[in-house]
């Protein structure tokens, strides 16, 4: 044990943990993300966690840096808590996670939604199958 602290105290590779190709072994690693946040939220008293930096989910730039920040953690691709293609500007959520799309498919990264059935943009059963139709047809087709 102390050859171990003595080694990480001076910087040899022998006690270093793996590289991540060699820890993941093939595996992909995923992350839970969520796109409803705006700047306002963070300092309302609404969320238990605040972020280190307060940001609006809709900002590219805040999208780019927490890819970015997932990345050099090890992570591989975000799912994202989605409500279907409907609901226009009211719903973050699909104008999010294309933005979300493109940005990972620069990086290298990955995205993937986590279908929310019971979001407020489903009316009814017709209504979350056209939205699983759009999610393989047209989300799936994406690069990322």
């Amino acid at each position: 044990m102390l050859l171990i602290a003595i080694l990480l105290a001076l910087g040899t590779g022998a006690a270093r943990p793996p590289r991540r190709a060699e820890s993941q072994a093939g595996r992909t690693v995923l992350a839970f993300y969520y796109t409803w946040y705006s700047s306002d939220l963070w300092s309302s008293g609404k969320t238990s966690d605040v972020a280190a930096q307060p940001y609006n989910s809709t900002d590219p730039n805040a999208i780019t840096r927490q890819v970015d920040q997932a990345r050099g953690a090890g992570i591989d691709g975000f799912v994202a808590s989605w409500y279907g293609p409907d609901g226009g500007a009211n719903n973050q959520t699909q104008s999010n996670f294309l933005q979300l799309l493109d940005i990972a498919a620069a990086r290298g990264f990955k995205a993937a939604v986590d279908f929310e059935t019971y979001g407020p943009f489903f009316g009814d059963t017709g209504a979350v199958v056209n939205a699983l139709k759009y999610a393989v047809g047209t989300l799936g087709a994406h690069p990322a």
